[in-house]
Order: C-alpha cells, then sequence, then structure tokens
C-alpha cells in the first residue's frame, strides 16, 4: 500500500469515526444516555428499553408476538399516542374524575381533554396481558379510523365510559341516560372484540384459542349489561374467572343479548366476580 492510499484509508476512518460520533452525540443532546444506549442494540432490545417493559415479561413473548407488540407500539408512535407500560398487575385509568380506579389496559383518545394514550399492565400471566393488548390496541384503531361507533361514545359532550364510571361513583341519571350509556359501551367493545378476532387471524397468533377468546369476550360485554343491575364495577375480571367465561356463548351474540342479560349470567357475575 503507498502512502498515498495510507492516507486515505485514514482519512476515511477519521470521517467515518466522526459520523458516528456526532450521531450518538446529537442522539444524547435529544435523548440523553438512555437514548444512546437504546441505539446500540437490536430492535427487540431498543423496544423493550423504549417501552419500558420488564425482562420478564418481554421475554416471555414468542417472535410472532413481538411483532404484534412492535407494529402496535410504532403505529402509537407515528399518530401521537402514548404507551404507557405499568410492570405490575393494574394501572391506573386516566379518568377525569379521578376516581383512581385500576384496570388491566386502556386506551383514550384526545376527545375531553384527554392525551392518547394505550396503557398496558404486564405485570400477571402473559396470555392475558396480552390478549389486553390486544383489545386495547383495536379501540386505539376505531379511533384512529375515525369509526362512527367510537364516535357514538360521546353523549352530552362527555365520554360515555366516563359518565358510567361517575353512575357507579354515585351521581345520579335518569333512567334512560344510564340505558344509553351502557347500550353504547356494548356497541364499541362488541366492535372492538370482532376486530381483536381479526387481528389474531391475521398476525397468526396460534397460541390464542380464537373460540376460548370468543367466551371470553362475551363475558367481559355482557357485564356491561350486568352492570345495570349491580351499579357496581368488578372485583375480578370475568374474563379471568373460568367459572365465568367457560359458561358463555361461543359466538358473538346479537347486541340485545348482552343489554338484558340472562338470571343464569347474573348469577355467574354475582358468585365470581365481586368479593
Amino acid at each position: 500500500m503507498g502512502q498515498t492510499d495510507y492516507n486515505f484509508l485514514i482519512l476515511l476512518t477519521i470521517l467515518l469515526v466522526g459520523s458516528v460520533a456526532y450521531l450518538y452525540w446529537d442522539i444524547y443532546t435529544v435523548h440523553g444516555i438512555r437514548g444512546v444506549i437504546v441505539n446500540l442494540f437490536s430492535w427487540e432490545e431498543r423496544l423493550k428499553i423504549e417501552v419500558g417493559i420488564d425482562s420478564r415479561a418481554w421475554n416471555e413473548l414468542n417472535k410472532e408476538e413481538k411483532n404484534l407488540f412492535k407494529d402496535i407500539y410504532y403505529t402509537a408512535k407515528s399518530n401521537g399516542v402514548k404507551f404507557q407500560i405499568s410492570n405490575d398487575e393494574k394501572i391506573e385509568y386516566p379518568s377525569l374524575n379521578n376516581t383512581g380506579m385500576k384496570v388491566s389496559g386502556y386506551f383514550c383518545g384526545d376527545e375531553f381533554g384527554y392525551e392518547p394514550t394505550l396503557g398496558l399492565a404486564v405485570g400477571g400471566y402473559k396470555h392475558d396481558w396480552l390478549l389486553v393488548l390486544l383489545h386495547e390496541s383495536c379501540h386505539m384503531d376505531q379511533w384512529l379510523g375515525k369509526s362512527s361507533i367510537w364516535s357514538s361514545g360521546q353523549m352530552a359532550g362527555k365520554d360515555v365510559y366516563d359518565m358510567l364510571d361517575e353512575w357507579i361513583n354515585g351521581r345520579e341519571f335518569e333512567k334512560w341516560e344510564v340505558e344509553k350509556i351502557i347500550k353504547s359501551c356494548i356497541d364499541i367493545e362488541l366492535d372492538c372484540e370482532k376486530r381483536t378476532i381479526e387481528k389474531i387471524r391475521n398476525y397468526e397468533l396460534l397460541n390464542i384459542d380464537k373460540v376460548e377468546y370468543v367466551q371470553k369476550a362475551n363475558s367481559y360485554i355482557m357485564f356491561y349489561g350486568a352492570i345495570l343491575k349491580k351499579r357496581k364495577w368488578y372485583d375480578k375480571a370475568p374474563y379471568l374467572e373460568k367459572n365465568v367465561w367457560m359458561r358463555m356463548p361461543k359466538a358473538f351474540l346479537e347486541k340485545g343479548n348482552y343489554f338484558d342479560v340472562k338470571l343464569e349470567y347474573l348469577e355467574l357475575y354475582d358468585q365470581y366476580c365481586y368479593n
């Protein structure tokens, strides 16, 4: 190698090192040392660090499930939706009523002063929180697609879920208002669950039994109808209580069947979902 070639190689090396150093300095000035660390790893490690998910929860996911998680996260990020992870079994729902209600996951759009957020608690069994992620991501899809069903969740300038929360916590509404609130929630949830089944098929999530999922979904949707009788949220989610969901229909029902809940299902909720 001649002196000219040697000098050129040195110059090229300096330029390359300088470019990399400038890139990471730029990342550091914007995102700090965490941003630098994130960019040094594979996409899986970068995503895990960026999201803040516990290593135990992340490592339980298989390849297809990680791809699903990645797609949901970047869909949220690219559309200005905050992705909020709790490594506990519950995450606080950011109700404008400040009730401090703890849930397994949630999605809220930008209506009524909310910050668009997909929240997920991953401290429980992977199978359970993965289903919650699928479900809440489909609420996000409803919102992103400006679904008319999602828009129907607004009543008198308020969110129907907030109004339901207020009623459960003691605020009085007319009977017809409570019924309309609950029917709107049922419409939104039924559409969401049908989207969830489609997403399970699209991602070929073979570890998820689709018939079992429909039964669990039915136990959840029907619970909204049961609230009309109990005026109380569950202590234990019906879709996590085998004695409840295993007795549910194996196909989705007509909307009215979720509102006018049969006595046998009301008794199941009363026995297994309340302390």
